[in-house]
């Protein structure tokens, strides 16, 4: 089975370059705001539906909940300057954490 990214537009799938793959969550609630932040009308993932890494500020999905990358944020229906907002998110987020742990 060929890993495909679910996002409307993304042409990524697996063996293309260095993108890795994400299962919806099983969590409720977070999987609900990942559907959201997809924007696919009606549409419900499936056991085997992914979403790739270029979706993340990063390039990585985040298990911290105050992370801007605990759900996916850049998609090509997001306007360029909202792109760049969650870019910023991440790097301030980063910092944070970075003084956290110099504690």
């Amino acid at each position: 089975m060929v890993l495909r990214c679910c996002a409307v537009g993304c042409k990524n799938r697996a063996g293309k370059g260095s993108v890795s793959f994400y299962r919806f969550p099983a969590n409720q609630e977070l999987r609900e705001k990942w559907i959201a932040a997809v924007k696919r009308d009606g549409w419900q993932p499936t056991p085997y539906t992914r979403l790739c890494s270029d979706h993340f500020a990063k390039g990585h999905r985040d298990s911290n909940p105050l992370s801007p990358d605990f759900v996916p944020s850049i998609f090509h229906h997001t306007p360029s300057h909202k792109r760049h907002q969650r870019h910023q998110a991440m790097e301030t987020f980063e910092k944070r954490q970075m003084r956290k742990r110099k504690r």
